[in-house]
């Protein structure tokens, strides 16, 4: 059960750490008993959530050029905002919008990180989601959703699923920053490539039998 999931990408003190878990809970005694806590375990840990085009409500985007040919290739308006004005008046522009798109650069200060979440909560209503690269490793991937912890987000989002060498990686994230995950990306077309995700296809990450 371990090696299953280190296999995946998963970090090997974290694995220890769930088959423990799985078996101070009783399980192991019938067959399939353990790999089926252990299942669960990593359903608690990583829990869906409504991806953002599924939430109507939902204003949470601009990177400029490579913003403006996304937009171009899905058909919606892109607008840069530098600012707290500019970006209230890029989201008053669409007022009939089911969805507003606000995509930030990252940060590696902490200074420049909390100005570009204060410019984002400027706007109401604004749900925050941390986009992390599944291809960077497990040790990377807690560090930067411990980096971002900070800052609140309600979402995480899963990219370059595609390139991870183990998908199981995130896995980590999820246990330095306990979120829900919105989305995950694994290719380069958009939007093709961009899904909504259930329960059980984190587990599959994760987990295969």
């Amino acid at each position: 059960m371990f090696w299953n999931l280190v296999r995946r990408g998963v970090d090997e003190d974290l694995a220890i750490e769930i088959v423990e878990e799985a078996r101070r809970r009783g399980a192991g005694a019938r067959p399939g008993e353990l790999r089926d806590e252990v299942r669960a375990l990593i359903g608690r840990r990583m829990r869906p959530a409504p991806a953002p085009w599924h939430a109507a409500d939902l204003k949470t985007g601009p990177r400029s050029e490579q913003l403006a040919r996304y937009g171009k290739i899905m058909g919606v308006k892109v607008h840069v905002a530098r600012d707290a004005a500019a970006l209230a008046d890029a989201a008053g522009s669409a007022p009939d919008a089911d969805l507003i798109v606000i995509d930030t650069a990252g940060r590696s200060d902490a200074a420049g990180r909390a100005d570009q979440v204060a410019l984002l909560r400027s706007l109401p209503d604004v749900e925050l989601h941390l986009v992390l690269s599944a291809a960077t490793g497990a040790r990377e991937i807690a560090a930067m959703a411990r980096r971002y912890g900070d800052l609140a987000p309600e979402r995480l989002i899963f990219s370059k699923l595609d390139e991870a060498d183990g998908p199981g990686s995130v896995l980590s994230a999820t246990a330095a920053l306990a979120r829900p995950i919105s989305c995950i990306t694994d290719g380069q077309r958009v939007p093709e490539d961009i899904h909504a995700v259930s329960a059980q296809d984190l587990q599959k990450l994760v987990f295969v039998n």
